[in-house]
Formats: structure tokens, C-alpha cells, sequence
């Protein structure tokens, strides 16, 4: 069916020709580099530990230079500053969070997103970061059984929107109007502005790019239409964990009270999560986001 072929439905007579020819491009992205390819694939072994994680990140220079500017940042506070990777994971960042932050910086490195005006890639990856830690708090609250990792479930929330990257590289111009429409509409999604303009949205661009890319079903279920990800039960409770923070943003934003809203109503009961919990949840993300400014320039190598 056409509505399922994301290339055929952006080539539609719905934008410029110019515009269609660079939607195509999403069908010729160039590949992940060989090297990354290799570093994902050793990056995401369960096994992996901290010394070979040191090891694979001071491999990739531009990599250790932006975890150790995310080291060094305000949001961490640290009283002596970071010099060395080994130091940066044990002292301040974490097994886990280096590894969720070098397979996000892998997979956002073959896009050239400056002639794209509109776009803001610390605006981006503040909006990407607070996601991914109300997803990672969420975890201490599902009462389910294997639930997934807090490390999981941060690596989903930083990874959901990869597809906008894809969209600002192969139509930067196009991408220029439609953001510039959404600060224009703030009650319209992006999702619909991006449709109405380029005849996809950043989640269908999600999903051919990890398609493309050949990535693991739980990340390429994150970084494609929610609605449709349907890869076992594992992958479909980190899918209902991020349909939940992005309805949860979506109440904030719009200054709701979230026990008012039907659609997070359902999605809470999908996840057996109750409300009592809400009062705590939120005091612990809004006191982890507090400095997310820092932290997400630092990554986005602002000022670089």
C-alpha cells in the first residue's frame, strides 16, 4: 500500500521537485562507515566492560573529545577537571552512559546539518536528553517483569528522533520551512508539519535509516513509527516506554494535568504505572534537566 512506502508517498506531488529529488536521497544516504559499524557492534555487547570501553572511545578522537566536554560540563559540577577518558567514565559519566552517548554520537555523525538554518542542534539534543531521562526514571517505576534497563531505556529516548537528522541532511531547505512553521503552530506537531510539507515525517525517515543501516530491532523499533513496531515483547515494552514519555512532554508542554489526559490515561494502564508516583517521578526529572543546556551543547561540540 503507498501509505507504507514512505519514499513513494514523498515523491508525491505534495512539495517541490527539488524538494522530492532530495527525499529521495534517504534511499541513498551513504552508508554507516565501516569503522562505526564496528564500534556499534562492540559498543552494544552486554559484556562489554570499562577498560575496553576507554579503549574503543580514545580510538575515535572526535568522540573522546566531546564525552570529555560532557564531563567537564556544568551539568556534572565536577570539582576537578576531566583530562583523560578512563577518568571521565569511572570519576563522573559511567559504563553506561558513555556507551549510550557514543552510539548516539555514531549514528549523528554522517549528517551535515549547518546549511539547514532553522535547525539547532543543541535545542535538539536538550529536547532528545530530557527525554531519554524521563524514560530512564520511568524504569524504577513498571511494576513489570524484565523491564527494560535504565540504560535501555535512555538510549531509546536519545535515539527516537534520528530520523529529524536524516530529514535536515537530505532537505535542509525544506527542513528550514518546516521548522520555521513550528515555531509558528506550537499546537501543531512536527510530525504534521513535516507530512504536510515533505510527504513524511522524521519517524518514517527513522525507520529507513535504521533499515538502511542494518541496526538491531530495538533501536530501529525506537527510531520508526511507535504505532507500527510490533518485534517481540522485549522491544514492544521499550516502544510503550517512549510512546509514554512523548505523551507525558506532550501534557507538560501544553500545561495539562496529566492524570486529565485519556490517551496518557491508557498508556499508563498499558504499563501499569499509577499515578501516585507522578508527584516524585517529575521532582527527580526536572531536578536531573535542570543544567540539560550544559550537558546536550557539550555533546552537540557547540562552539566548536
Amino acid at each position: 500500500m503507498v501509505e507504507d512506502d514512505p519514499l513513494r508517498r514523498a515523491t508525491s506531488p505534495k512539495g517541490s521537485a527539488a524538494t522530492r529529488s532530495q527525499i529521495r536521497g534517504l534511499a541513498t544516504l551513504p552508508p554507516l562507515p565501516r569503522r562505526s559499524q564496528e564500534l556499534l557492534q562492540l559498543l552494544l555487547d552486554p559484556d562489554l566492560d570499562m577498560l575496553r570501553l576507554a579503549e574503543l572511545v580514545e580510538q575515535t578522537p572526535a568522540l573522546a573529545a566531546r564525552l570529555l566536554g560532557v564531563a567537564n560540563s556544568a551539568f556534572f559540577r565536577t570539582p576537578v577537571p576531566v583530562k583523560h577518558i578512563p577518568d571521565a567514565i569511572i570519576r563522573v559519566l559511567g559504563l553506561n552512559l558513555v556507551r549510550d552517548l557514543s552510539v548516539s554520537f555514531l549514528l549523528n555523525q554522517p549528517f551535515e546539518l549547518k546549511t539547514c538554518r532553522q535547525f539547532d542542534p543543541v535545542r535538539f539534543w536538550i529536547s532528545s536528553m530530557e527525554s531519554a531521562t524521563l524514560a530512564q526514571l520511568l524504569t524504577i517505576y513498571l511494576p513489570l517483569q524484565n523491564p527494560p534497563t535504565a540504560s535501555a531505556a535512555y538510549l531509546a529516548g536519545l535515539l527516537n528522533n534520528l530520523g529529524l537528522l536524516a530529514l535536515v541532511h537530505v532537505a535542509p531547505e525544506a527542513m528550514d520551512k518546516v521548522l520555521g512553521q513550528m515555531d509558528q503552530q506550537p499546537d501543531v506537531s512536527l510530525s504534521e508539519i513535516e507530512q504536510q510539507v515533505l510527504g513524511l515525517n522524521h519517524a518514517r525517515a527513522g525507520a529507513e535509516l535504521a533499515m538502511a543501516w542494518k541496526l538491531p530491532p530495538a533501536l530501529a523499533a525506537v527510531m520508526g513509527p511507535l504505532d507500527q513496531a510490533d518485534d517481540g515483547d522485549d522491544v514492544m515494552k521499550l516502544v510503550s516506554l517512549v510512546v509514554l514519555c512523548k505523551l507525558i512532554n506532550r501534557a507538560l508542554k501544553h500545561g495539562d494535568f496529566i492524570d486529565q489526559d485519556p490517551e496518557l490515561s491508557r498508556a499508563l494502564a498499558g504499563l501499569d504505572v499509577h499515578f501516585d508516583a507522578w508527584p516524585a517521578l517529575l521532582d527527580q526529572w526536572h531536578e536531573r534537566t535542570a543544567d540539560i543546556e550544559s550537558l546536550a551543547a557539550a555533546f552537540a561540540g557547540a562552539g566548536r
